[in-house]
């Protein structure tokens, strides 16, 4: 889901400053023997940025959601390719032949992290939660969900309102999980926000604001001699230059948001795994829909032919990401490899502009500011468009200017990303066919192609044939691309360095870590 901004800052060459953490053992404490910190049954992992909430009905960043499965657990849960749903909870389960009704027969002795046993009540109390609370960020992923019931202690049963294909994916969810209900009614949001109870193989002991998180194992997860690591460390080091350096100097054993620029020297190092791990994670360029500058289809194409995304991939990326031509990741299971392209052109985008009457177009392009990438894109992108006549400014603001001007639709055009959460399509489908989904993910589309691509989705989605939903769901992308609602960029893969040491550590192509086997 595109609610995911993680920001990369690489602030240039600080190499003394760098250094000088070295040496006083920043992000790592040392021990008393004055080996690394990160020896023995613990592993210390460095990020760019920290966690905000971790409630899992209203966690929305990548930041957060991707600390989820470390302490929330669902019925089922996807597989490490994040391409099936296997049982997590629910050891099994049966499906009506009408679809309408999912029987799932419960692990028995599951414990919360807190010793307390998982009752149908947790279960019943937790997914009516998801669904019937309105400011939930998730809620669209249980309102299919008509009632949930328990005939006994070990069995749950969902009744849906329509046949879905997608349901058994949307409750691999994290925010499907469940959480005990009297923990929950205590705390209440801001208590979970900060704090959440779960069946996952961690929990969470400590939590020093801008600084790091310490998770340690949970002694009553359900699955023998798991975890095998004692403690996973995430410390925040905003600096790329010093993760990599505190990697290198064995103070950290993992590094993740490692800049595009530092892939090959890495995968050259001693000591170090570089990975590219396969991500979901599609950029594109975001129209204000409603913006009158665009309100001709001939501007919109204009600026997409007169974009050379090739040359942005080589000087931004150093290579590591590919041309896509919609809005989804080719890994999707509906994904359409035939959607128009249309590929640099600056002719044609000039020739786009006249029949439009668009001369001396101005464009106010919002960036996050302090993001290294997406301004190197956008600096680019400006010198290319300069090309046929387009003038753009960039506007360098802070997050929640970003996102306040983005939700309210004060925005002429600005760089979004989808990573997907879920082993089905639907749900990046939806958010950017379906108008009440964040007015169509903040672009406001509307028209009649946008009411086509929503009935397309809608269909899709309570359809039980996988052949007729790709179908649909490739019909919805082409519109997309007919309206020219976004310009499609690239797929990114997630840029991992790991200490050779480190076994076991996955992350899954939906972003989730999955840390149960991890040692060192």
């Amino acid at each position: 889901m595109s609610k995911k901004w993680t920001k990369r800052f690489c602030l240039g060459a600080a190499f003394m400053a760098a250094a000088a953490m070295l040496c006083t053992g920043c992000g790592g404490e040392q021990k008393k023997d004055g080996g690394s910190a990160s020896s023995g049954k613990k592993i210390v992992m460095a990020r760019a940025n920290d966690s905000s909430n971790l409630d899992p009905m209203m966690a929305v960043h990548n930041d957060d959601l991707w600390m989820m499965n470390l302490m929330v657990e669902g019925l089922v849960k996807s597989d490490d390719a994040g391409k099936t749903i296997q049982p997590c909870l629910a050891e099994k389960w049966d499906i009506s032949a009408d679809g309408l009704t999912y029987t799932f027969h419960l692990k028995k002795g599951v414990k919360f992290s807190d010793g307390k046993d998982v009752t149908t009540d947790d279960w019943i109390y937790s997914l009516k939660r998801i669904r019937d609370t309105k400011d939930g960020a998730w809620g669209f992923t249980m309102e299919n969900m008509a009632d949930v019931t328990a005939p006994d202690a070990n069995t749950l049963v969902i009744t849906l309102k329509k046949p879905s294909s997608a349901f058994l994916s949307d409750l691999s969810l994290f925010a499907n999980a469940v959480m005990p209900k009297a923990y929950c009614e205590q705390k209440g949001p801001e208590g979970i926000a900060q704090n959440p109870v779960g069946t996952g193989p961690f929990m969470l002991k400590q939590w020093d604001k801008g600084q790091k998180m310490v998770f340690v194992k949970n002694p009553n997860y359900h699955e023998k001699d798991k975890p095998i690591t004692d403690e996973i460390d995430i410390n925040v080091v905003p600096d790329d230059n010093t993760r990599i350096m505190q990697l290198q100097g064995k103070q950290i054993d993992i590094a993740s948001d490692i800049p595009f620029n530092r892939i090959s020297e890495l995968k050259g190092a001693s000591g170090v795994k570089m990975e590219l791990v396969p991500s979901t994670e599609s950029d594109y360029i975001s129209f204000n829909y409603k913006n009158p500058k665009f309100a001709d289809v001939r501007v919109r194409q204009a600026l997409a032919y007169a974009l050379d995304r090739q040359a942005i991939i080589d000087a931004v990326f150093f290579g590591n990401a590919k041309i896509n031509n919609t809005f989804i990741s080719p890994a999707a299971p509906h994904f359409n490899a035939n959607v128009t392209p249309r590929d640099y052109n600056q002719e044609k985008a000039k020739q786009l502009l006249a029949e439009a009457g668009a001369s001396n177009l101005s464009i106010d392009f919002l960036v996050y500011s302090g993001n290294t990438r997406d301004i190197q894109v956008v600096t680019m992108l400006k010198e290319q468009w300069s090309k046929i006549g387009v003038n753009v400014n960039i506007q360098q603001v802070d997050s929640s200017v970003f996102k306040q001007s983005r939700n309210a639709l004060k925005y002429d055009m600005l760089l979004s990303m989808l990573t997907s959460d879920i082993t089905d399509t639907s749900e990046l489908v939806e958010l950017i066919c379906v108008a009440k989904m964040s007015d169509s993910q903040h672009t406001g589309w509307n028209g009649t192609l946008q009411q086509q691509a929503e009935s397309l989705v809608k269909k899709a989605a309570v359809s039980t044939d996988e052949n007729e939903r790709k179908t649909l769901y490739g019909q919805a992308m082409q519109l997309v691309q007919d309206d020219q609602l976004i310009i499609p960029l690239y797929n990114v893969p997630y840029a991992i360095a790991i200490s050779d040491q480190i076994k076991g550590f996955v992350q899954t192509p939906l972003g989730n870590y999955r840390f149960e086997n991890l040692t060192k």
